[in-house]
């Protein structure tokens, strides 16, 4: 099974695979892809080839969103399931500019017959650091004390496209996680308090926890 996370943005989404075992449903690879206008050097290591896409800064916003989602459904056509970073509406102004390049994102992959999962920012930022209120710079301490598994070089974590791929590391592991809880490889009551809090948050707008709310797959 291939499973990835997208942390998607107007100017540089992240997006993280993980490969996982079919019968011992251990993630076996990681890889990733950033996207960006600042051509960076790429980390010496890295797990993924040609890791990082460039598009023209002159480009107008359709131009953007099309090379964007080219280059993101290439990425994970072989897929099976996606989880989103769902909206965050304190994105200063630009959470309708997200809402377009991204419900665009969205309707390719459902019409590729992905499974989808949204997870709410809070969410994520719980289950990556245990407080659903930390900042970019948490998520990183946090992935840094993981070890790095990405094998970014460190003095890239802070730099786009960068910060935005270990944003979706970490929404690919909340993936991961639950995935791991549905089939059924890892109970609920082996995990920590910490751990758990994420799959028994309450969802203000559905008013249910995340275990009891559906993928979203074409029928």
């Amino acid at each position: 099974m291939i499973i990835a996370g997208i942390d998607n943005s107007k100017n540089s989404p992240g997006i993280v695979k993980f490969y996982i075992n079919d019968e011992t449903f251990k993630i076996e690879k990681e890889d990733f892809l950033g996207i960006t206008t600042t051509k960076a050097k790429k980390p010496k290591t890295n797990t993924g080839k040609n890791c990082l896409r460039f598009y023209d800064k002159e480009s107008d916003d359709y131009e953007k969103m099309t090379f964007m989602s080219d280059n993101i459904i290439e990425f994970v056509k072989d897929c099976h399931y996606i989880a989103f970073e769902s909206y965050s509406f304190s994105s200063n102004g630009k959470v309708f500019d997200i809402a377009e390049c991204t419900g665009v994102l969205k309707w390719r992959l459902y019409h590729l017959n992905k499974i989808i999962r949204l997870y709410a920012p809070t969410l994520i930022k719980m289950f990556a650091t245990t407080n659903g209120k930390a900042d970019k710079n948490m998520m990183i301490d946090y992935y840094k004390k993981i070890g790095n598994p990405l094998n970014i070089a460190e003095s890239q974590l802070t730099n786009k496209p960068y910060e935005d791929i270990v944003d979706a590391y970490w929404i690919t592991k909340l993936l991961y996680m639950e995935l791991s809880i549905r089939k059924g490889f890892i109970s609920l009551h082996e995990l920590s308090e910490e751990q758990i809090r994420p799959f028994n948050h309450i969802s203000p707008s559905s008013k249910i926890n995340l275990l009891s709310i559906d993928f979203i797959q074409k029928k």
